[in-house]
Order: structure tokens, then sequence, then C-alpha cells
């Protein structure tokens, strides 16, 4: 009987092995997480040249302010941001950091159907990532919204939702 050595049983590396090695290479590449940069969705209203939601890969003040076109002062001290939050602006300054449901209903604005992100709709109170990706998928459907009783064809807005909302929103054309 012949004797096996380390290296396989025909003297050299066993196939076993290089398969068992080349398992473990692909096994570590797709379990390795990739390392990005830490990015956030943040909405910039109020004052600025170009409100809107903006990614931002450092999301803090400043970058929030500059992305909406806006030039940084100086004296406004900067921190940091996270996802969902709103930045309001009043008088070229950011007075407020608020979650971004706050974000036009804290200025005292209903949200436009027509314009308003399935995002911004999630702010509303009944409104969750579901019912907002249906309102925007019937306003998308219909070309726009041209009366805010319109929400009660979509599935999920009832009478009790249709008339918690109602004072909420507004459809602008």
């Amino acid at each position: 009987m012949r004797q096996m050595s380390r290296a396989g049983s025909w003297g050299r590396p066993g196939v076993l092995g290089l398969l068992m090695c080349v398992g473990a290479a692909v096994a570590a590449e797709v379990h390795t997480p990739r390392l990005t940069a830490p990015s956030a969705v943040v909405e910039v209203t109020g004052d600025v040249p170009h409100p809107g939601l903006y990614e931002l890969t450092t999301p803090t003040l400043h970058q929030a302010v500059a992305a909406a076109g806006l030039s940084v002062r100086l004296d406004v001290p900067d921190g940091p941001l996270e996802h969902g939050d709103a930045v309001i602006v009043t008088d070229g300054v950011p007075v407020e950091v608020a979650p971004v449901s706050a974000g036009a209903l804290a200025l005292g604005q209903p949200l436009d159907l027509n314009r308003a992100t399935a995002l911004e709709l999630e702010a509303l109170p009944k409104v969750g990532p579901a019912l907002a990706g249906r309102i925007v998928a019937l306003r998308e459907a219909r070309g726009g919204f041209k009366s805010v009783k319109e929400l009660d064809d979509v599935k999920g807005v009832g009478p009790a939702t249709l008339k918690q909302l109602t004072p909420l929103v507004t459809v602008r054309p």
C-alpha cells in the first residue's frame, strides 16, 4: 500500500485541497463588506436657490446648504445631519434642523400633491411608504391631480384619512 504524503495522495497538492482554497477565497470575497462613504438624504427648504432633497456623502449643515446653492456663512456653526433631516433656511440663514417630516409642514405650508416626493408624503399622518408610492403612481398615471379630493381614489385612503389629510395638502397646477 502506498503511503500518502502531506501534500496529497500523489505527492502534490490534492484537487480537493485546491478546491477548498478557491472556495474559501470566493466565500471570503462574497461576504466581505464593501466600505463606502456614509451618505444621507436631507431636505433643504425655505430661502435657498434650489430647494429639494439632496444625497450627501458627508451629511453636515454646511454641505446641505451649499448643495442647495447658498453660500455658507462662517458665523453659522456646522453640525452633522442624519438621514431624513430637513434644513429650513430663512433670510439666507439655516434656522432649524428637523426631521424631513416637518419640512414644508413646519413652515406652515401644505404639501403640494403634484410636486411632493414619496418621502415628503410619508411625513403626513397615516401615510407610509406603500401609500406614498400609490399616491405618486396615481399622480403620474393621471398627469397630476386636479383636486385634493382625488386622493379618495388611492387604495388605502378612505373618508377618515382624506378628512385628516385635506388641511395638510394642496394641489397647484
